[in-house]
């Protein structure tokens, strides 16, 4: 029992280990992907065809294996709160980046358009599945991991409407419509199918193949950050880039962890999802948007910086956030 306690509710100590794990497992298929393309292993070339792979099949089968047969969300009443809340934290996020992007004299260092929205996109968006899920699995139990998942329905609905929007430029002819992906129409059908109950009437061998889909898409998708920040690397200009690297800090590792632990603090919400808000807070930058960039004309540069930034700060912070925010669960 006592280990058990240890496990779940103090974090500083066993949190560290695992975060470390955690981020370099991460950073080692980044790392590889880098290796792939600097070796010529993976050419730039081949880099659309991939990631058109992603977001047409792999991320579908992934969002689709999640969603199916998940008893939470055959229950109405779980389909309304996690989801809401991962929507209105990734809308906030994004909302404050642009803001902040657009404010003097940020404005100034990302002078660009492309520059300031994929600002907005790679500050506002957390690291909401490569490393929240195995800590999850690793500090909680299934209840907290099932919620996780619930949640990153609407974290993953507003990435693939109002992120790509946001990071296309929703006032360019036709951005609306790559709101309307692959992604946040399988997000869609599989909530549909849940509703029905023919999430577990769907048969083995098409289970089996939305799993093993499913498993490709996280490391493929880093495997390309990595080649991406491999020839991103050689143009960023990190000594004139040092403003945007600090407001980047503090908003994604200070601000806005802030705002949502003090959410999940104060608001009357279900323990699993106070610890969900408690985990995405003390998450550095998601690492997609360095590939999405690139994807639909944003600026791959300023996403690397962003990444690889936070990430690296994120080390330290993490346990921080983790012990300070679940202490005040209890």
């Amino acid at each position: 029992m006592a280990g058990r306690r240890a496990r779940r509710y103090h974090p500083r100590v066993s949190a560290r280990a695992t975060v470390l794990g955690a981020v370099t497992a991460v950073f080692l298929v980044a790392f590889v992907g880098a290796l792939a393309r600097r070796r010529g292993w993976l050419p730039g070339g081949a880099d659309g065809a991939l990631m058109d792979l992603v977001v047409r099949v792999l991320y579908p089968a992934l969002i689709l294996d999640t969603i199916l047969g998940n008893p939470r969300l055959a229950d109405p009443a779980n389909l309304l709160l996690p989801p809401l809340f991962g929507a209105a934290t990734v809308l906030a996020g994004f909302a404050v980046a642009a803001a902040l992007a657009h404010f003097a004299p940020l404005r100034g260092l990302l002078a660009a358009r492309a520059e300031r929205r994929t600002f907005a996109l790679g500050v506002g968006l957390f690291n909401y599945s490569y490393l929240p899920i195995p800590l999850t699995q690793l500090l909680f139990d299934a209840g907290t991991l099932g919620v996780l998942f619930v949640f990153n329905v609407g974290t993953e609905l507003v990435l693939w409407t109002a992120g790509v929007l946001l990071l296309a430029g929703g006032a360019e002819r036709g951005a609306w419509k790559r709101a309307f992906n692959p992604p946040s129409l399988a997000v869609a059908l599989g909530l549909a199918l849940n509703l029905l109950g023919a999430g577990d009437a769907l048969p083995a061998a098409l289970r089996r193949t939305l799993v093993l889909l499913g498993q490709c898409a996280i490391p493929l998708a880093v495997l390309l950050v990595g080649a991406t920040v491999a020839d991103e690397l050689r143009q960023v200009r990190w000594r004139h880039a040092a403003g945007v690297v600090a407001a980047a800090l503090g908003l994604r590792l200070l601000l806005l962890p802030a705002a949502m632990v003090a959410v999940a603090a104060l608001l009357p919400l279900p323990l699993e999802l106070r610890r969900v808000l408690v985990l995405q807070a003390a998450m550095p930058a998601a690492m997609l948007p360095v590939v999405l960039a690139k994807y639909y004309g944003g600026d791959p540069a300023t996403a690397v910086r962003i990444v690889l930034s936070t990430s690296l700060a994120a080390l330290a912070t993490i346990p921080l956030w983790l012990g300070f925010g679940l202490g005040l669960l209890r």
